[in-house]
């Protein structure tokens, strides 16, 4: 990402705008990452992304489940990876019963749109990846995203029923 100063700030100025004045939580913020790193396939998003939610709070049973393709148990963070999957997977084409059943979560329709403004980022994050091919830092090692963790091959998600 540091190749284009213009990746790089428009970057780090939407993260640092949705964890200051953004209507979601560190933790929410995490789980809509990995629910859009695993549609992408981003190996790397899944390791780093799966270390900063638990530094976020989220809880290691939403994390664990997240990164094996379902949705946490938690209602609200369920919802929040559910709704982020498919907008990834119809490719921003979400009905009316998706947004209603984030909203029916307890979601605000401003809220609704930092999850987009978060999935946009994050696809930011995984496309640079996808270019880079950047190996996955020693920091997060630990949870890398091995095929072992999913039972799939290291990069693929379960279909969503779409």
């Amino acid at each position: 990402m540091a190749e284009s100063s213009a990746l790089i700030t428009g970057f780090v100025d939407l993260r640092k705008t949705l964890a200051t004045t953004g209507n979601l939580t560190g933790a929410e913020r995490e789980i809509i990452v990995l629910a859009v790193s695993i549609e992408n396939n981003c190996d790397h998003c899944m390791a780093a992304h799966s270390t900063f939610a638990l530094t976020q709070n989220a809880s290691e049973e939403a994390v664990m489940t997240a990164r094996a393709g379902d949705a946490p148990r938690d209602p609200g963070l369920g919802a929040l990876y559910r709704f982020a999957r498919v907008l990834v997977a119809r490719k921003g084409h979400v009905s009316g019963e998706d947004t209603q059943a984030l909203l029916n979560a307890g979601y605000s329709p401003s809220a609704v749109f930092d999850l987009v403004a978060q999935v946009a980022l994050t696809t930011m994050a995984n496309h640079a990846h996808s270019i880079s091919h950047a190996p996955v830092d020693q920091a997060f090692a630990p949870q890398a995203w091995p095929a072992a963790a999913t039972g799939r091959p290291a990069g693929t998600a379960p279909a969503l029923p779409i």
